[in-house]
């Protein structure tokens, strides 16, 4: 099963030094051998609210940076249950600092 998340994160723009948000959406899976595959794209506001309300994703974590969204249940933080698991894991996260 695919675990889904959606997040408003505020950046900063280089050149004219003023912050906006943008929006992501993150889709992970572990398949049968435990390995974790995951991607991001960035997405409109109007696409992250609509994903948020299509999958019933509730706020999960909140800064003053931006929000998490993620099932009720949450599915996406359950892929960790004892955190990071090994280097691929790691790697796979770091990837999505990344997009």
């Amino acid at each position: 099963m695919t675990a889904i998340i959606v997040m408003r994160s505020r950046t900063k723009d280089k050149i004219t030094s003023t912050y906006t948000f943008e929006w992501s959406v993150t889709r992970a899976r572990r398949d049968r051998t435990g390995k974790l595959t995951m991607s991001t794209s960035l997405v409109t506001r109007k696409q992250g609210e609509e994903l948020i309300e299509k999958h019933g994703l509730k706020e999960c974590y909140s800064t003053r940076d931006g929000e998490v969204y993620d099932t009720p249940d949450g599915a996406f933080k359950a892929l960790f249950p004892d955190g990071l698991r090994d280097r691929e894991d790691y790697e796979q996260i770091n990837k999505l600092d990344k997009i």
